[in-house]
């Protein structure tokens, strides 16, 4: 057994131990080969024009998404320009100003004037290192290097946005739980939140606020680019 093969098999068995009998196994399987030419030198999310989550929350994005719908992301790249490919309306916010400049530089070279970059950069703010990340009203990030930083311009960009305007938030950014709270009346009855690297354990009580109305779908699998499998988790919005 070749070593991808038998790393992708590893990570099979592994996920069917966290999801139970209901593991996708044959579907996951069929997603070995596109799994296999992500990690070629040549990939990456950007070229490819592809959202960096797992392949079977890719294929229900590109089921749903059509011409006329509008979209937000938290974190731009690759998903940028696929929804830019296929809705009328793409919004997305980044806090990296090399990286937003790079997702613009993209999309202008494509030629593909529905979508926008905002750059919205955490700043220092006093107590913002005693938050939580997993408090949704914390506006903090997990990672180290932004400790007592506070993303609340970041997540609060959806706010400028009526309430049931998007039919898509894609969160797959900087402080998740909180971009979460703020999603939730932004999406339109029939409309979609999805939320990337749903296995981690501290985004569970955030995921909590999702009204009960909300049909919830656990997405597990291989996701492109990297060597082991993630969940996502879609709310259709009630």
């Amino acid at each position: 057994m070749s070593s991808f093969l038998w790393t992708y098999a590893k990570a099979m068995v592994k996920n069917k131990a966290l999801s139970g009998r209901d593991f996708p196994f044959w579907a996951t399987l069929a997603d070995y080969r596109r799994w296999r030419r992500s990690l070629l030198p040549s990939a990456n999310s950007l070229t490819d024009e592809s959202p960096w989550i797992p392949f079977r929350t890719i294929d229900r994005l590109e089921a749903y998404v059509k011409p006329g719908m509008r979209v937000f992301e938290y974190g731009a790249g690759g998903s940028t320009l696929f929804f830019a490919r296929r809705a009328a309306e793409v919004v997305s916010v980044d806090h990296d100003p090399a990286w937003a400049a790079k997702v613009s530089e993209a999309l202008k070279a494509r030629k593909l004037e529905n979508a926008t970059v905002r750059l919205k950069a955490p700043r220092r703010e006093d107590g913002a290192s005693d938050r939580s990340p997993s408090d949704p009203d914390g506006y903090v990030s997990e990672g180290e290097e932004w400790r007592g930083y506070s993303f609340r311009d970041y997540v609060t960009a959806i706010e400028e946005y009526p309430a049931g305007y998007f039919d898509v938030v894609l969160i797959d950014g900087r402080a998740r739980p909180s971009c979460f709270k703020h999603a939730l009346p932004k999406v339109k009855p029939g409309g979609w939140i999805v939320w990337d690297n749903t296995e981690r354990d501290y985004y569970n009580p955030s995921m909590r606020l999702a009204p009960h109305s909300f049909h919830r779908m656990d997405m597990v699998g291989p996701i492109p680019y990297l060597n082991f499998f993630g969940k996502a988790t879609l709310w259709r919005v009630g």
